[in-house]
């Protein structure tokens, strides 16, 4: 039997409205504790893995660089199954644990605007995964913009091949660390997004 872990109907509900708009909220979808964070993948990082696809949300950039305007998220993408995978800006949607949905910025507008080098030399997933999906090929990634990657392209990921890359999503108003998110990733190929529930270490805005 296939299994795919899915988007639960309220968080499908929330991503379908977060296409059309950006910042949405929708109180009816919470994340409330740490107990509701997938399993950790390394430290600072988590996956969710299915039969076909292997999402993995990585905070360590996050908790080391507090800017005010931006998360960033390293993510693994590993295709286990599926014949490829073609990802873009679209692809990729965060919800917080208030039930508010953000886009995925654009990677070229972010790497005009902030040093997104610095940031890269702070991922981590790269070894991780090459070392846990060995046999995999890894697929070069240049969603978000940086010095040796100046043009943004589109993500194809063809199956047993794998790839990591940077995005980023705005800051909520609460701040980013502390609390729980989730990670929902869509493609032409899938029949319905995969999703990481993962949490950014840190305290909370107004507790430090």
């Amino acid at each position: 039997m296939i299994r795919i872990r899915l988007a639960h109907p309220i968080a499908w509900a929330v991503l379908c409205v977060a296409l059309a708009t950006a910042c949405v909220h929708s109180p009816s979808r919470e994340l409330r504790s740490a107990s509701d964070v997938d399993r950790k993948f390394d430290n600072t990082s988590y996956i969710e893995e299915g039969d076909l696809v292997a999402l993995i949300a990585g905070t360590r950039v996050a908790i080391a660089r507090k800017n005010p305007d931006y998360i960033p998220i390293e993510v693994g993408i590993v295709n286990k199954g599926v014949p490829g995978l073609s990802l873009n800006r679209e692809s990729f949607t965060l919800v917080d644990q208030d039930g508010t949905s953000y886009p995925m910025l654009d990677g070229k507008e972010v790497g005009r605007k902030y040093n997104v080098d610095v940031d890269r030399r702070l991922m981590t997933l790269t070894p991780v995964v090459r070392g846990i999906f060995g046999g995999y090929v890894q697929v070069g990634a240049s969603l978000t913009t940086s010095f040796d990657n100046p043009i943004p392209r589109e993500l194809y990921i063809q199956r047993h091949a794998w790839a990591t890359e940077l995005i980023y999503f705005p800051m909520p108003e609460g701040g980013a660390q502390g609390r729980i998110f989730e990670l929902f990733m869509d493609a032409r190929e899938l029949d319905d997004p995969v999703f990481v529930r993962f949490e950014i270490a840190g305290s909370k805005k107004g507790e430090e």
